[in-house]
């Protein structure tokens, strides 16, 4: 301040040559007495930083993506530090006349942040965009762009996340076992106009997909019922949840202690999870036991309206009118009715609901070809007698 003073007091008095020198004369003395009154030295020029440190919380409630093949697909942030600042200052040399040093400081940001890909286990990240530029190509991420970068698959051993754990407590973080995800620490902001930007990523899902794997059924209770009597209409697996597409969950049929004549029997059902390459089985359940009046000869089932109730049906051979048992299984509570003692005329081979409460078997005797019809009570089977459709000689089957 003082050099300046003086420099210009220096060529009011003498302007032309006597100005320059005694110019020259005022800008050493002012330097020294700058000196002296400690004006001189650095001087320091602050760049533009931002107010607000604060990033925006990600929304609830978002879908998790369900992925296959090679796709690609935006990312959904489920956790983000606040912005970290960092100053940089930067010498750009020295002041004349003893001025001092000028520099300058300029201010960079970053964030650390966890963002969701879709359901796991994904095979492998192949690509990954921020604002449309690419920060990975499957191969190398773009230098200097995190201090670290992790990516989980989404598969059920992954562990929880260090860089999560640091910022928020070991006992607060989970391992998002199911969904993959990626973690960046300090993620460099400058390029996105120091705010996060929209991440997209390439994955492939799955490039091959296994041949799914049944195990063969070994108990001789339930390989006599689905082997030996599926030519009679036998009991398919049922889908209890899921779609025809994508099953998720089926019911299988069987019964045990089938030994002889008069013996004591019970129906099981099964439900087994389908989602793996292996059956997982899920619930067993065993009706209340009723009697075999004869040898067991075939054996239906079939699945309400509403996909609530299942109407089962057992018949034994026998002449003239073969025994047989009725029960109700209801899917939701996985409990069993009450089994009801019926006669048939001949071999049920299948089951039809009417509606959500009522069911019908096929029977006939030789003379009539008709339906016994029974209504579900809860979870009991009441029968509404035999209705006749066509009479002897009408119609053949």
């Amino acid at each position: 301040m003082a050099s300046i003073v003086l420099t210009a007091a220096g060529n009011a008095l003498l302007p032309g040559i006597g100005g320059a020198v005694l110019g020259t004369l005022g800008r050493v003395a002012g330097g020294a007495l700058d000196q002296q009154l400690g004006l001189a030295g650095s001087r320091k020029l602050i760049g533009p930083r931002l107010e607000n440190l604060k990033v925006q919380d990600s929304r609830y409630g978002a879908g998790i993506p369900l992925l296959f093949g090679r796709t690609r697909v935006a990312g959904q942030v489920i956790w983000a530090s606040d912005l970290l600042e960092t100053a940089h200052e930067d010498s750009i040399g020295g002041g004349k006349g003893g001025g001092g040093n000028v520099s300058s400081v300029r201010y960079s940001y970053s964030v650390s942040c966890a963002v969701a890909i879709g359901q796991g286990p994904l095979e492998r990240l192949t690509g990954v965009w921020a604002d449309g530029k690419q920060l990975y190509d499957g191969l190398v991420w773009k230098s200097g762009l995190a201090a670290s970068i992790s990516f989980y698959p989404g598969d059920a051993a992954q562990a929880p996340d260090p860089v999560l754990q640091a910022a928020l407590g070991v006992a607060n973080v989970p391992a998002y076992r199911g969904i993959a995800y990626l973690v960046f620490e300090q993620l460099q902001l400058a390029d996105f106009g120091n705010r996060l930007p929209n991440l997209t990523f390439e994955v492939i899902a799955h490039s091959a997909a296994a041949a799914p794997q049944c195990s063969a059924v070994t108990e001789p209770l339930l390989e006599s019922v689905n082997t030996a009597y599926a030519t009679l209409g036998g009991t398919p697996p049922l889908r209890v949840s899921g779609t025809a597409t994508a099953a998720r969950q089926l019911l299988v049929a069987g019964m045990q202690n089938v030994q002889s004549t008069g013996s004591s029997a019970a129906f099981v059902a099964v439900t087994y999870d389908v989602n793996g390459t292996l059956p997982q089985e899920v619930a067993r359940i065993v009706s209340p036991a009723f009697t075999i009046a004869a040898a067991l000869a075939t054996m239906c089932w079939a699945l309400s309206p509403d996909g609530r109730t299942v109407a089962w049906l057992a018949a034994a051979s026998g002449s003239p009118l073969m025994p047989a048992t009725l029960i109700f299984y209801d899917i939701p509570s996985q409990q069993f009715g009450t089994p009801l003692p019926i006669n048939l005329r001949n071999f049920a081979r299948s089951i039809v609901w009417l509606d959500a409460l009522h069911c019908a078997v096929a029977d006939h005797d030789g003379n009539a070809l008709g339906l016994q019809v029974f209504a579900r009570r809860g979870l009991a089977a009441v029968a509404l007698g035999f209705t006749g459709i066509w009479g002897a000689g009408s119609a053949s089957t």
